[in-house]
């Protein structure tokens, strides 16, 4: 029976101390949530006598002047209420602190109390913490409120400000020699005069676009109408897609054409029949929307120049070449276009060079790219005329190593039409003879 009664004792020792532990877990919570108020009131009051502060010190300096400030050093008694304000201020704030650290010690106290006291006491404890507690948060309360008035009491006697008395007036000499008066001109109201120059007043135009303060002729997208950039857009993506997969040099003639074709399509698309009746009746807002897509071949080609310039020195391995190694190199190349070749030395692998495919995927297969939207059709198989257009594009970057160096400026080598239509449409003529004579190999491509 002796183990059996041990075995009791031990419960009934290790469910005294788990009751011991609850009871001081309520303790530390009683005790840190009284911490907290203390510390909200303490916060409370000393945000309450900072906005004070700062009230009275801006009613001070925007209604002192000068005069008031001789008349505070002429009078030596002028200063001594303020100064037992003052004194009265702090010794309130030496009163809060006081008062907090008061009932820090009380907690402290009733952290460091046994727990067997606390049982035989508790009720009694409770009651006489709890009145000290809420005298301590009266006297609180009460000093805030003599602080509030305190300040608003000075606030209230600085609003007042000084009084102002009206001056002589005084006349003003100019130091500046006499106009002479042989250089003024007399009128009568009836002649008033007129400005040398006069702005030339320009007719409104019936375009609806936004006003702007460019004062470029350039037609901008930035300056259209929400449904006109709407219709713009997709008239910009359709022109692309016919450069890139039809014709990559238009004509004037041509660009002026189809400009208009592609928006009034573009408005087809999206269902604006307003904006093509307006474009259709409205001769000026037609020329200038035109304009604005018409801009689409030379941003093209530009686009598809300066990525093949980024790719054509490591693909043709450019870099590390002396003057006279580099020439040779370059003249080798444009030798009978040996660069579309996979091999440019032996000629093998027509059209097969890996630089084509990285081309038309950072041109055509990016985020947003024609070949991945709506008109993804038209790259599928890829037309030859785009081939063409990027076999244009590497001779225009090789031939800026002509001279033995790269030539970064843009009026040496320019890719327009006028330079390198005749080598696009040798490169069109050339794929399109191979069709004839083996189009499986071109469907390779």
């Amino acid at each position: 029976m002796a183990p059996v009664k041990r075995k009791r004792s031990s419960n009934n020792s290790v469910s005294a101390l788990q009751a011991q532990a609850t009871k001081a877990k309520t303790i530390a919570k009683r005790a840190q949530a009284k911490q907290q108020c203390l510390l909200a009131q303490e916060e409370c009051a000393e945000a309450a006598c900072q906005e004070l502060d700062w009230q009275s010190s801006q009613a001070r300096k925007s209604v002192l002047q000068t005069e008031e400030q001789d008349e505070i050093e002429d009078d030596p008694n002028a200063g001594d209420d303020n100064d037992l304000e003052e004194v009265h201020h702090r010794n309130t704030r030496k009163r809060l602190r006081a008062s907090r650290d008061q009932i820090l010690d009380l907690e402290a106290r009733d952290d460091t109390i046994g727990l067997d006291e606390e049982e035989e006491g508790e009720g009694e404890g409770e009651d006489s913490d709890g009145a000290l507690e809420a005298r301590i948060r009266a006297e609180l309360n009460a000093e805030v409120g003599i602080l509030k008035a305190h300040y608003a009491k000075k606030l209230k006697s600085n609003i007042a400000g000084p009084t102002f008395e009206a001056s002589t007036p005084t006349v003003l000499h100019s130091k500046l020699p006499q106009a002479r008066s042989s250089t003024l001109i007399s009128c009568s109201p009836a002649t008033p005069i007129l400005p040398r120059s006069l702005p030339v007043m320009t007719p409104i135009s019936s375009t609806p676009t936004r006003t702007s303060h460019h004062h470029s002729s350039k037609p901008r997208m930035l300056d259209q109408t929400p449904v006109t950039r709407a219709v713009v857009k997709t008239a910009n993506c359709i022109f692309r897609v016919y450069v890139a997969t039809d014709n990559g040099f238009p004509t004037e003639d041509e660009i002026a054409a189809h400009a208009r074709a592609s928006f009034k399509r573009a408005c087809k698309d999206l269902k604006q029949n307003d904006i093509l009746m307006r474009f259709e009746a409205d001769a000026a807002y037609a020329a200038t929307e035109a304009k604005i897509v018409a801009a689409r071949p030379s941003q093209i080609r530009s686009e598809l120049k300066s990525k093949v310039q980024n790719a054509v020195a490591g693909h043709f391995r450019l870099h590390g070449l002396s003057k006279a190694m580099l020439e040779a190199k370059i003249a080798a190349l444009l030798h009978e276009h040996a660069y579309v070749f996979q091999n440019p030395d032996k000629h093998q692998g027509f059209f097969r060079h890996p630089i084509f495919n990285e081309i038309f995927g950072a041109q055509w297969l990016r985020k947003r790219g024609e070949a991945t939207g709506e008109y993804a059709a038209a790259f599928n198989p890829v037309p030859l005329p785009t081939l063409a257009l990027i076999a244009t594009a590497i001779e225009c970057a090789l031939r800026d190593y002509v001279k033995g160096f790269k030539e970064t400026r843009r009026s040496f080598n320019k890719f327009s039409g006028d330079s390198y239509r005749g080598s696009y449409e040798s490169h069109l003529l050339t794929l399109r003879r191979q069709e004839k004579k083996h189009p499986q190999l071109i469907l390779k491509l």
